[in-house]
């Protein structure tokens, strides 16, 4: 009976063998690439997958954490170390843990033509199962064991109903996909360096910014596997043998512009050094140079090239755009590392505004794969990467809106309104990922609310639900020797402020909060999140948030009666912003906490100011100045401003009284005179009283002609706000 089961399974995977190998020559006729999934025990899959490759004639890849022998394999966490990579055909080793960003990355670096061979357990089990994904991203006390995936649920649900996925599984049968071997498929053309005719008319759109009129940025977008980036390669090698001397490039880091290093020096060729984000070529050099250093220290360069500026925050892309008159944008539509629809109804909707002379370019031709990959439709499909904006042109919400709670259990089974809020995330945050869509589905702590008229959404908040944690716990976080999963507002409190009693109170985390872009700056946000607090009264002490800091943002949050509590000691990789905390009591306690913190935070940010904070933006800096205004002495003695006229009238050195000036800055935020001043001398006071920066510094990035002009702001700026402030009586 044993050897017969052997027999049957020996021949069904024979025939499974048979039939990938047929869809595999139609895959290389074809350039499209197809998923299978290989399904069942792990000992079966790794078996079947030996099986296949030995059976194969393209070359075939692992990504997995356990070892192929005798075949290559590439550790999952090395996935980043290989974007911009391609392969015949790959394995992908689900079975442990499924993590959507990973996934899409690693099926970008397939070949057209090409198997994605995914390794799961048996589809009916596998959402019930442990997955390494919830060990990274379930709270405190949850473990991945307490956790059924509502995500994988749904996405073994779109397995089997789509008709181009195959299925190969140990004990349910397969289901192979057979394509019509009668379907044509009309090759590349050859366009010499040029993958496409698009490309070609990209690059040279990219040659004219460098040497046509200043002030035309040009924007360059497309969907993955399009070949954006290798443009950008083949304008810079171009550029440089055409003798342009130096041209700059930039990006999220290093490794997500590498593709355009590579294409500049296959071009370029045996001249080109290419080291560590930068290529010599005879006298002139492409470099990498990170966003917020360009801004921070302004350059002079030829061209400024910014790739994937999707996974850019719109507000250093817009200093990027005033900074640099001859600048080109790059963006994926819809990628694994951000939100291209975001670039493009924030950033670039702004910009076309502001300047009729920019120029869009789309890339509509794939150069990896053929067009209506099979692939890429699917996953598309199962991460929403194609959810859709509405185009809805209203000037308020109507009167018969409601606020709704929903679960991600619930929502993983309703897709038109999975879509509709998860469109509207993509829209409102610049890094909005797949991985992002498994957690809001699969974590039992965070509420999806929003905002339904007649089944559009119109606003969206998701709340992490934090908080009440015990007093021995709490007092290992607040030492230092443990940190938990979660809870982030409390464990900002405990860490920065050794606020024990913090630990046991009740917290709501505001983890998303996104408003149709036809009704955002109408007020719609704020009235959400006022309802939202009242909703959330009852049962927390607190309501909070943590967020990439910005002068909007934070104006937004205090504008609602939320606290800066914190501001990070790093600026986050990606979007080179600084974390804020705020937060708001709800309940007596709560608003006791509040002020305890409050206090304690802004007796420190005068301090870090002049050290970690140096360089904050002086608009944020402005924000948060004025959130505490209350806390600011509100007087200067005739004594003190008669020595700051010695400044502002006469030849008194700054450094001589510069203590003083710092206190008269300060006052007038106070009385609000500030507001006499220009944002400029506003801004350019705040860096040097306040932060202390360096004159070259804050020369270059006010764009001044130089110290005496430096000197003439801030002499005139102090003179009027002397004129402002009022007499001690």
């Amino acid at each position: 009976m044993i050897e017969s089961k052997k027999v049957i399974t020996e021949h069904r995977n024979s025939s499974a063998l048979s039939k990938l190998q047929r869809l595999s020559e139609y895959a290389t006729v074809s350039n499209h690439r197809y998923l299978v999934v290989v399904s069942g025990s792990y000992d079966w899959v790794r078996q079947f997958v030996r099986d296949y490759i030995a059976a194969s004639d393209r070359n075939t890849v692992c990504f997995s954490d356990s070892e192929f022998t005798g075949y290559a394999t590439i550790k999952l966490d090395k996935v980043e170390k290989y974007l911009g990579s391609e392969f015949d055909n790959i394995v992908f080793d689900a079975c442990s843990g499924f993590f959507p960003n990973q996934v899409g990355q690693v099926e970008g670096l397939l070949k057209g033509g090409g198997l994605f061979l995914l390794l799961t357990p048996e589809l009916d089990k596998w959402p019930r199962q442990t997955d390494l994904f919830h060990q990274s991203y379930t709270m405190f006390p949850y473990s991945s064991a307490d956790m059924n995936s509502h995500f994988l649920a749904r996405f073994t649900s779109l397995i089997k109903a789509e008709g181009t996925v195959s299925v190969v599984s140990h004990n349910q049968g397969n289901n192979i996909y057979h394509p019509d071997m009668a379907c044509s498929y009309a090759g590349k053309k050859n366009f010499s360096v040029y993958a496409s005719k698009d490309q070609k008319i990209a690059v040279e759109k990219i040659i004219h910014v460098a040497k046509g009129h200043r002030n035309r940025p040009l924007v360059i977008l497309s969907d993955r596997g399009h070949g954006k980036s290798a443009s950008l390669g083949i304008a810079s090698a171009y550029l440089l043998q055409n003798e342009l001397n130096h041209i700059t490039v930039s990006g999220p880091g290093k490794t997500s512009v590498e593709a355009v290093f590579r294409h500049a020096v296959n071009i370029l060729g045996a001249e080109a050094e290419y080291h560590d984000g930068k290529i010599t070529y005879r006298h002139a050099i492409i470099e990498f140079i990170p966003p917020d250093e360009l801004i921070r220290r302004p350059i002079s360069t030829g061209i400024l090239m910014i790739d994937e500026a999707a996974s850019i925050p719109t507000p250093l892309l817009e200093s990027l755009y005033h900074l640099y008159h001859r600048i080109v944008f790059s963006s994926t539509v819809y990628g694994y590392e951000g939100s291209g629809k975001g670039f493009e109804l924030k950033f670039l909707k702004k910009i076309e505004q502001e300047n009729p002379g920019v120029k869009k370019h789309y890339l509509d031709e794939p150069i990896r794969w053929s067009r209506n990959d099979p692939l890429e439709n699917f996953f598309f499909k199962s991460f929403l990467l194609d959810a859709g904006m509405p185009d809805i042109k209203i000037d308020s919400i109507p009167k018969n809106s409601q606020i709704n709670r929903i679960s991600g259990k619930d929502l993983a089974k309703k897709e038109d309104l999975l879509g509709g809020i998860y469109s509207l995330l993509v829209s409102a945050h610049y890094k909005t990922t797949p991985n992002d869509l498994r957690m809001i589905i699969d974590s039992p702590y965070i509420s999806i609310y929003y905002l339904e008229v007649n089944g559009q959404v119109y606003a969206t908040i998701l709340v992490s639900d934090e908080g009440r944690i015990d007093a021995e716990l709490a007092g290992e976080i607040c030492s230092g020797k443990r940190r938990i999963n979660g809870h982030i507002l409390p464990q900002t409190i405990l860490s920065e402020f050794a606020h024990a009693d913090a630990a046991s109170l009740g917290y709501a985390r505001i983890m998303r909060i996104a408003v149709i872009p036809a009704l955002q700056e109408k007020g719609i946000g704020s009235g959400f999140l006022e309802k939202l607090v009242t909703m959330v009264s009852s049962s927390c002490d607190l309501v909070g948030a943590s967020f990439g800091s910005d002068s909007r943002l934070l104006r937004f949050w205090a504008r609602s009666g939320f606290s800066a509590v914190k501001i990070g000691h790093k600026k986050n990789a990606y979007s080179g912003h600084y974390s804020a905390t705020v937060i708001k009591g709800l309940s007596k306690p709560g608003r006791e906490l509040v002020g305890s913190v409050q206090n304690g935070f802004y007796e420190n940010l005068l301090y870090t100011l002049t050290d970690t904070h140096r360089y904050l933006d002086c608009c944020l800096v402005k924000e948060l100045l004025l959130s505490y205004s209350g806390l600011i002495g509100s007087v200067l003695t005739a004594e003190e401003k008669n020595k700051i006229r010695l400044f502002s009238d006469a030849n008194k050195t700054f450094d001589s009284c510069s203590s003083l000036i710092q206190k008269l800055l300060l006052v007038s935020i106070n009385n609000q005179t500030i507001f006499k001043l220009h944002d400029k001398e506003f801004c350019i006071l705040i860096q040097r009283v306040i932060q202390r920066q360096e004159e070259e510094v804050v020369i270059g990035s006010n764009m001044l002609t130089g110290k005496k002009m430096l000197s003439a702001i801030m002499k005139k700026a102090v003179k009027e706000l002397l004129l402002n402030m009022p007499d001690v009586h």
